[in-house]
């Protein structure tokens, strides 16, 4: 087969597949515009994080992640996710559970997440013509199982953090697609970006680290030096023994 004759075929499965609009909305300072780099980075980790829930609810999937348009004012990364492979219904749950899945991470009231919340507030009213009602509690089992087990965190994580890079950058959220209206609400504002990203709770990790290992380490000396433990200044070794038993030493 020739060159061209495989890049038609190539360009003809591109125009088939499920489509998933899905949009990553930055809001900006007013009178101010996004470090582009800043911004590029951010894309780069949202599409990382796309990939990693739609990967886990659905390893058969095959995923193109693609730029539908730009929006005037702030930033609109408008993208179309285009799931190449899905011929059943069975798989159109699965697309809208890795929307879900993914917007998750950039809502404001992250309360909204639970089964049931998802189930009453997920879905618009052309899904619910679309999908049963036993359809979309499936959907929504599958969105909270993603969400319970973190599935994504990491990548979304790296998302806040090139974010927060740039000052010009207010919040964050996402939207079902460009023609989908922003609502204030949603967006994720500045001042949550430093939790959102795992800096907090990586500073929890490592304290508790450091005290986990400054606990092995006084417990190898006291292992490999019986007797010769060295605590507030004191070698537990030079004490007299009604020293050691009456706890005189202080």
């Amino acid at each position: 087969m020739s060159g061209s004759a495989s890049r038609e075929i190539a360009i003809s499965r591109l125009r088939e597949g499920v489509l998933e609009p899905i949009s990553l909305y930055v809001a900006l300072e007013p009178g101010t515009r996004a470090d582009f780099e800043v911004v590029a980075r951010a894309s780069l980790e949202f599409a990382i994080t796309l990939r990693e829930v739609a990967y886990v609810i659905d390893p058969s999937i095959e995923l193109r992640i693609e730029i539908e348009s730009g929006t005037p004012g702030s930033i609109s990364l408008n993208s179309i996710l285009r799931f190449l492979n899905v011929t059943d219904q069975k798989g159109r749950l699965n697309i809208k559970a890795i929307a879900l899945g993914v917007g998750a991470f950039f809502f404001h009231e992250t309360t909204v997440w639970r089964y049931d919340k998802i189930l009453d507030h997920a879905f618009t009213p052309q899904e619910k013509a679309q999908f049963t009602q036993a359809e979309m509690e499936e959907i929504a089992r599958k969105t909270a199982d993603a969400i319970q087990r973190r599935v994504g965190a990491p990548q979304a994580e790296r998302v806040y953090r090139e974010l927060q890079a740039d000052p010009a950058i207010s919040g964050v959220t996402v939207t079902r697609g460009p023609e989908t209206e922003v609502v204030l609400s949603n967006i994720v504002p500045r001042s949550d970006f430093t939790a959102r990203s795992g800096a907090l709770r990586q500073e929890i990790e490592n304290g508790s680290k450091r005290t986990r290992d400054e606990l092995s380490t006084l417990e190898l000396i006291s292992r490999n030096s019986p007797g010769h433990l060295v605590r507030g200044g004191i070698d537990r070794s030079r004490l007299s023994t009604d020293q050691r038993v009456n706890g005189t030493a202080r």
